[in-house]
């Protein structure tokens, strides 16, 4: 299924993505089923990085270039902030240890995703963890290349 998504908004696009996504991975709570799906909100990671306490304990929609490395797993805007290391641009991903078991999430990496979890930040955090963080992940989706709309004229 295509959609054409040069006239879609950003949170319709990210919602359709997801739900075409190749690899959906539905695994919530009893108490996420229940949430009406406008609670979730579609978030760009540039307003994660300059007003995350806007986002702080929300379950969002955040899309990005998935890296493992430098010692974390995370989001970042493209691939080239990945490859050098530009950690001051990227959202940290930490999965659920039952999700990790039942997914390879290694198959993320080095792809443009969608993840679905609730945003955490903390200025200083005591853990040695990144402050910006997308934790309790429900759903993980590969973001494919939106289609190249020519005019006929």
């Amino acid at each position: 299924m295509k959609f054409d998504t040069g006239i879609m908004t950003p949170v319709i696009r990210a919602f359709a993505v997801f739900l075409v996504s190749s690899i959906p991975i539905p695994l919530c709570s009893a108490e996420q089923e229940q949430k009406n799906p406008s609670e979730v909100q579609s978030v760009s990671i540039v307003n994660l990085v300059a007003d995350p306490t806007t986002y702080q304990g929300q379950e969002i929609v955040v899309s990005g270039f998935f890296w493992f490395g430098f010692g974390q797993q995370g989001l970042y805007l493209a691939r080239e902030h990945a490859e050098y290391g530009m950690v001051e641009n990227s959202v940290a991903v930490f999965f659920d240890e039952d999700f990790v078991k039942e997914y390879d999430i290694k198959r993320l990496h080095g792809n443009y995703v969608v993840v679905v979890g609730v945003f955490d930040f903390k200025e200083s955090p005591s853990d040695n963890r990144p402050p910006r963080r997308i934790q309790h992940v429900s759903a993980v989706g590969f973001l494919e290349k939106a289609p190249v709309l020519k005019n006929n004229a």
